[in-house]
């Protein structure tokens, strides 16, 4: 919701389900609670300065966090698809990260090759 569109954003969020479920002829809501499921990370990276350094530092997120940041990343590849429709482009983007092939799922990825590469830094407790 942007702006406080409220009735915007649940007749996007409708049509975006009558869309997922036309193209599979599944239940769209357990689809979507799977897309979202694969596409949250469970960390992200922050960038802690020691010094003249600036470390990256991964962090946990909780449940909450990560529905968050499936989110954000769900609606920010649906802006680089060429359809429409809002909810068109939601709805094949959702389709695209259960198929595996979707944007959200490397940067998913990336994050997450990050905080491995970046965990000897997971010592440093940032704001101290």
């Amino acid at each position: 919701m942007h702006h406080g569109e409220r009735h915007k954003a649940a007749r996007v969020v409708a049509n975006m389900l009558a869309q997922i479920h036309r193209l599979t002829d599944a239940p769209p809501l357990p689809i979507l609670r799977h897309a979202i499921f694969l596409a949250s990370p469970s960390v992200r990276i922050k960038s802690h300065k020691k010094s003249a350094k600036s470390l990256m530092v991964p962090m946990p997120l909780n449940d909450r966090q990560r529905t968050f940041f499936a989110v954000k990343w769900l609606l920010a590849a649906s802006k680089s698809r060429n359809d429409r429709k809002l909810e068109d482009r939601l709805a094949k983007e959702i389709i695209r990260i259960i198929e595996g092939e979707s944007d959200v799922l490397k940067k998913k990825m990336e994050v997450h090759k990050l905080a491995v590469a970046n965990r000897s830094n997971a010592a440093v407790k940032p704001g101290r």
